[in-house]
């Protein structure tokens, strides 16, 4: 109840688009000498990610652009905290920090309307899944510094669970993939920046950017020798290691309809404001939720 349509988590969007969000919210907050995706020797557009380009990452750019999955993880851990989901270690209590299939009635809700992690981050356990930078490929062991994936490969990594996934999924260890080429109405994601060294503030203090009266915060993650993986050792994919990650900027909650909306000009997900779409008959066909307002789900 109370939830609003526009910020639900966008949803429905590819990767290859994800991308080309990232640098157009680049150009409107910053500039487009700081865009992170260039392919072709050019920056990267919506009409590169219509045409499945692939983008090239300079990490010494300032702009938006996608976590990486050892970046990611270590904002859902909190740091040296021991949490095995993003801001709990008892299966008990991640429905109060998660939406997933025991809680979620098979849709997206807005963000913010569970407990955020110590980090001050929301949802990153459960809601939908965020797509990462990197290649979904084994994990080096040691890792170099500031890894950012193989350089090729099939699908992308995403994590964190969703709405239709137990909540074994929505453990921050657990590691998941997506085409890249694919969307569905579980799938967003949430932005990541640099930090330069004179904007560095203290862990969770962040930055909150205004756009049209849309406004978004980013948390501020310090440089840390952060130890990511599954305490539990029952993930082999993702075992205990230690990874070097320079100071970086977070997104507080996953992108919104309505920044996708303001940047993009569209809004793609399935759980938008015109109901269930094709999902009527599936097992997933249930009515909007009581006083909830569908452009303030998250994007997907």
């Amino acid at each position: 109840e109370g939830e609003e349509q526009n910020k639900r988590p966008v949803e429905n969007i590819n990767w290859y688009l994800a991308i080309a969000f990232c640098n157009e919210l680049t150009k409107r907050v910053s500039s487009e000498a700081e865009c992170v995706y260039t392919t072709d020797g050019h920056i990267y557009t919506k009409e590169d990610a219509s045409n499945e380009k692939e983008p090239i990452m300079d990490v010494n750019k300032k702009g938006f652009r996608l976590p990486t999955e050892a970046e990611w993880e270590w904002a859902a851990k909190a740091g040296n905290t021991q949490h095995i989901w993003a801001g709990c270690n008892d299966g008990e209590t991640v429905k109060n920090y998660s939406w997933f299939n025991q809680n979620s009635n098979y849709r997206t809700h807005e963000v913010k309307k569970k407990n955020a992690n110590a980090y001050g981050l929301y949802d990153m356990s459960g809601n939908v899944f965020e797509m990462c930078w990197d290649w979904y490929a084994p994990l080096p062991v040691p890792m170099p510094k500031n890894y950012t994936g193989e350089e090729t490969g099939e699908a992308r990594a995403s994590r964190g669970g969703s709405i239709i996934n137990d909540a074994i999924d929505a453990k921050r260890s657990h590691r998941n993939y997506l085409a890249p080429s694919y969307s569905i109405f579980n799938s967003g994601f949430r932005i990541a920046r640099r930090q330069n060294e004179d904007d560095v503030k203290p862990v969770c203090e962040g930055k909150t950017y205004t756009l049209n009266n849309i406004s978004f915060k980013m948390i501020d993650i310090a440089e840390a020798t952060a130890t990511v993986g599954d305490p539990t050792k029952k993930e082999s994919d993702n075992l205990p290691h230690d990874v070097k990650l320079d100071a970086y900027r977070i997104g507080e909650t996953e992108v919104t309809q309505e920044l996708w909306k303001e940047i993009m000009g569209n809004n793609p997900s399935f759980f938008d404001n015109t109901g269930m779409k094709e999902l009527k008959g599936t097992k997933w066909d249930t009515a909007p939720a009581s006083g909830e307002i569908q452009e303030k789900r998250p994007v997907e």
